[in-house]
């Protein structure tokens, strides 16, 4: 038994992956490519050893390319986006646990409400050093929103 025959578990994982990373480069809005995944998907059927798992690989491929494209136009076309750098009355529903940090406590949560735009974004929350709110508490004040930091190191 060859090593793609024992790891084909992963190698299929690995062209999902792929396909989710190709979405940044190159973005497709189109449902011909999940329609060349899905013939991908069912021509894998038809053969048998290492063509079965070319083609199940290539059609993961194109549904993770695919999915990562629709995910990024998603994100893209978020409500949130120009309110960047405006503050208003929020209300939130802290949708995870809290990260405690030197200097404040960090915590994910859906925005339902900015100013006068009833919305449902995830967001993380940056809370002054305290008491860390529980998951699934409703929090209302007054903040501004800014968008993520990048990479540290580039």
């Amino acid at each position: 038994m060859n090593l793609a025959a024992r790891r084909y578990p992963q190698l299929l994982a690995v062209a999902l992956c792929v396909g989710l990373a190709a979405a940044n480069a190159v973005r497709t809005g189109s449902t011909g490519v999940l329609l060349l995944a899905g013939a991908a998907l069912v021509s894998g059927l038809a053969f048998e050893g290492p063509q079965r798992l070319g083609a199940l690989a290539v059609g993961l491929a194109l549904v993770g390319w695919w999915w990562g494209s629709a995910r990024l136009d998603t994100i893209d076309r978020s409500p949130l986006a120009p309110q960047v750098g405006r503050a208003a009355q929020f209300r939130v529903v802290v949708t995870g646990p809290a990260r405690s940090g030197r200097y404040d406590v960090r915590v994910p949560a859906l925005v339902i409400r900015f100013g006068g735009l009833r919305v449902s974004e995830p967001v993380l929350l940056k809370l002054p050093r305290g008491r860390a709110p529980p998951q699934g508490a409703l929090l209302e004040g007054f903040g501004q929103l800014a968008h993520p930091h990048g990479a540290r190191n580039g």
